[in-house]
Parts: structure tokens; C-alpha cells; sequence
């Protein structure tokens, strides 16, 4: 028998996913209509990266579940690559923090790298301790990507500083902007640096 919901929810270090799944959809069962059970499956479906199974709860949701879950909305649109739904929805609520995110992966998904880079650097410059490298390692993606199509006078961090050096990601991005540029030998030097450290967020790194 799946734990009462409500309980379950308010520990505050639970990681179990799928038990929190089961628990949402046994509450549902009971009432199908239940926002907080819409809620809590929803953010179960996308902690286990099933994200067309969290498009379906909010295509057969209402307008409030929408509203109440309005970045795990705005999230599942983007991870389902409708690109200007995901961004009409982080652009509602200009100062949410956790929406500017969605919205720069959003228009660098939609390769509007230029606006992307400049969501970063407003994020950087109010940077949150809880954000890890998350940011570091985007906003890398984006400088490289900007070298690439040839705006790399556009690009805000042109120094490399340790902990940049002691990232797998932010190395190799660095690397890719440095071969847009033509500097082969600081490339080189950056993909050594990179080689056999941790790839715990390799599917962020841009491929060169």
C-alpha cells in the first residue's frame, strides 16, 4: 500500500521518485482531480526523466494545475521541444529565478545564443549558492556557442579561472570556443585538462 501523500511530501530529504509516483497515483485513483496528486506526479515523472509521461498529466490537467505548477509546466514543454510554448510560459513571471533558467535553455535549444547569453550573465551577476556549477557549465555552453557562429565579441568571461580548469564541462566548452577562434593549442591544452576528470553532466557539454 503506497504511504499517505500528504506525509510523504513533507520530508523534506526524500529522494525516493518512484515512491512518490506511486503514492501521487494512488491518490488519484481516488481522486482523479486531486492537485496536490497532479503536483507531486508531475515532478516524480520528471525527476525520473519521463517527460512525455509528465506532458500527458498536464495535457488531460486543468488550467490550474498549469498555473499552480507553472515551471514544471514550462519545463516539461521545453524537455518535449515545444520550444515557444516552454518560453511564452518562463517569460510570464519575469522575476521567478528557477523560470530564467528554463527560459535560457529554452532559446539556446532554440539557437538564439545572444539571448541566451544574456539570461546568464544577469543570473551570474545574483548568483544563488544552491545552483552548483549548473550555471558555470551553461553559461560556458552559450560563450562557445556564440564563437561558433561568430559573435565571440559577444562573449562576457574570456578568462578561464580554477575551478573552470577542474570541471570536465566547463574545460570543454572552453576548449570548443577556443577552436571556433582558431587557437588550436589552448584548445588542446584545455581537452588534456579535461580528459579523465568527472562527466557527471556530460549530456550539458556542448559537442564540438
Amino acid at each position: 500500500m503506497a504511504p499517505n501523500l500528504s506525509s510523504l511530501l513533507k520530508q523534506s530529504s526524500l529522494e525516493d521518485h518512484e515512491l512518490v509516483l506511486q503514492s501521487a497515483e494512488a491518490t488519484l485513483s481516488r481522486d482523479a482531480n486531486d492537485l496536490q496528486g497532479q503536483h507531486a506526479k508531475v515532478v516524480a515523472l520528471l525527476k525520473l526523466d519521463r517527460y512525455q509521461d509528465a506532458l500527458k498529466v498536464f495535457d488531460q490537467g486543468s488550467a490550474t494545475l498549469k498555473s499552480q505548477a507553472r515551471l514544471e509546466w514550462a519545463y516539461t514543454l521545453y524537455k518535449n521541444g515545444r520550444l515557444e510554448e516552454a518560453e511564452q510560459i518562463a517569460s510570464e513571471e519575469q522575476t521567478k529565478r528557477s523560470l530564467k533558467h528554463v527560459l535560457a535553455q529554452t532559446t539556446y535549444r532554440a539557437e538564439r545564443f545572444e539571448q541566451s547569453a544574456d539570461i546568464y550573465d544577469a543570473l551570474a551577476k545574483q548568483r544563488s549558492s544552491d545552483e552548483g556549477s549548473d550555471l558555470r557549465i551553461n553559461s560556458s555552453a552559450t560563450d562557445a556557442q556564440l564563437g561558433w557562429i561568430g559573435k565571440g565579441h559577444l562573449v562576457r568571461r574570456t578568462k578561464l579561472d580554477r575551478e573552470d580548469m577542474e570541471q570536465f564541462e566547463t574545460a570543454f566548452n572552453a576548449a570548443c570556443g577556443y577552436v571556433s577562434r582558431g587557437d588550436f593549442k589552448q584548445a588542446e591544452f584545455l581537452l588534456s585538462s579535461a580528459r579523465g576528470k568527472s562527466v557527471s553532466h556530460i549530456e550539458r557539454a556542448v559537442q564540438c
